[in-house]
C-alpha cells in the first residue's frame, strides 16, 4: 500500500515502517556510546559503537532482510515463489517473517564479529542493546500488518462460540476486516502489540538496564531471554491466527510452532552447554 510519493517514487507502508525502525536503532546506538557511564565502564564497547555503528547497521539490514524474506519464502510460500521467482524481490508487496528476521540479525552480528576478529561477547552486548528496543520495531510492523489487513485472526465465534456488540472485551478484541470478509475476527494485531511490545519492551529494558547500570553485563543474556519470551508468546498467538490454523501440519501444530519448538530446544541445549563450560547465568 502506497503511503505517499517522494520524487515521483511511491513510498510503501512496509518500507516506511522498516525505515522508521532502523532510524530508531541508529539513534539508540548513537546515544548509547555517547553516555558517560558507557565511556568510562566499557571503553572497548564504546570503540565498537563509535567506529562500527554504520557497518553494524548495514549488516543488521542485510541480515534482517535476508532472514525476513527467505524465511517467508522457504517456510510459508515456497510453492508460490517457486512458480513466480520474479516476485522474490517484490518486498513492497509484503511477505516478511519477523521471527526469521530476528534470527538473521543475530547471525549477521556473529558473522560481523568473526570478520572483525573480535570477541563475540562484545558484539553480544551490542545485540543486547538492540534487543532492548526491538519491540518498538515489532509494534511498527504489527501496525503495518493491521493497515494491510493481513495475518488476521480466526473468526471470533469459532474460538469463543458467541459474539455480542454489548461486550467491552469483544469491542476491543473483535474486529471486522473489510478486505478479508465481514466476519468479526480476533484482533490478533492488538493482542500481539500488547504482548510483544508492552510486555517484551518492559522485560528487555529492565534486563538491559539492570545489567548495564550495575556494571555487570552478561553478553547475550537479554537476547536469549527476549528470544525465549517472544517464542513462547508467538507459539500461543499461533492458535488465534487464521493463516496458522489453515496451515496446521503435524499433530495440529503449525509450521511456525514447530520451528519455535526446535528453536527453544537449540537455545536450551546451547545454554546448557555454555553453563556447563563457563558457569553462565540464565
Amino acid at each position: 500500500m502506497v503511503v505517499f510519493t517522494l520524487f515521483w517514487r511511491p513510498i510503501y507502508r512496509y518500507g516506511l515502517a522498516y525505515a522508521i525502525s532502523l532510524m530508531i536503532v541508529m539513534i539508540w546506538l548513537w546515544r548509547l556510546w555517547t553516555k558517560a557511564r558507557v565511556l568510562i565502564q566499557y571503553p572497548q564497547l564504546t570503540t565498537i559503537l563509535r567506529d562500527h555503528t554504520d557497518s553494524l547497521v548495514t549488516w543488521l539490514v542485510i541480515g534482517m532482510l535476508i532472514g525476513w524474506r527467505m524465511g517467508h519464502i522457504i517456510f510459508y510460500s515456497w510453492s508460490y515463489y517457486r512458480d513466480h521467482p520474479s516476485q522474490i524481490f517484490a518486498v513492497w508487496e509484503g511477505g516478511m517473517s519477523y521471527f526469521w528476521g530476528i534470527i538473521g540479525v543475530v547471525i549477521a552480528f556473529l558473522l560481523y564479529a568473526w570478520k572483525q576478529g573480535r570477541s563475540s561477547s562484545l558484539f553480544g552486548m551490542v545485540v543486547d542493546s538492540v534487543c532492548a528496543i526491538v519491540p518498538i520495531g515489532s509494534l511498527i510492523g504489527r501496525r503495518g500488518n493491521f493497515a494491510n489487513q493481513e495475518l488476521v485472526g480466526r473468526p471470533w465465534v469459532d474460538v469463543f462460540g458467541s459474539y455480542s456488540l454489548d461486550s467491552a472485551l469483544q469491542y476491543w478484541f473483535a474486529w471486522v476486516y473489510p478486505l478479508v470478509d465481514t466476519i468479526p475476527r480476533i484482533n490478533t494485531h492488538l493482542i500481539a502489540s500488547m504482548t510483544e511490545w508492552v510486555v517484551l519492551l518492559v522485560l528487555c529494558q529492565y534486563l538491559w538496564r539492570s545489567q548495564w547500570y550495575q556494571g555487570n553485563p552478561r553478553p547475550w543474556q537479554t537476547t536469549r531471554r527476549y528470544l525465549v519470551s517472544y517464542m513462547i508468546i508467538r507459539f500461543c498467538l499461533e492458535y488465534l491466527r487464521q493463516d496458522s490454523f489453515d496451515e496446521r501440519w503435524l499433530w495440529g501444530v503449525s509450521i511456525t510452532q514447530w520451528i519455535i519448538i526446535v528453536g527453544l530446544c537449540v537455545i536450551s541445549i546451547r545454554y546448557w552447554y555454555h553453563k556447563k563450560t563457563s558457569h553462565a547465568r540464565w
